[in-house]
């Protein structure tokens, strides 16, 4: 009886020591699949952060000009008549 409950104890920690290799083999691929994943999503990231500076500035120049196309024209100042000089 004390033989056999040696062998279970023998057996189950095998057991136990599969699956915590098996869990760390996961956990090594798993820091290597992100570590891989990060480097893929470098240049894409790039692109993101140069199309987002390009579009702020579109809205920068977007605005300049409204501002200047809302400024008032003074009243009675009419220009390119043959009369202005």
């Amino acid at each position: 009886m004390r033989d056999e409950l040696i062998t279970k104890i023998k057996q189950e920690k095998e057991t136990c020591d599969r699956t915590l290799r098996s869990i760390q083999e996961s956990r090594k691929r798993s820091l290597e699949e992100i570590a891989h994943r990060k480097e893929e999503l470098k240049a894409p990231l790039q692109q993101l952060r140069q199309l987002e500076k390009s579009v702020e500035q579109l809205a920068q120049n977007a605005i300049s000009l409204s501002e200047v196309a809302d400024t008032p024209q003074p009243q009675g100042t009419e220009t390119g008549d043959w009369a202005d000089g």
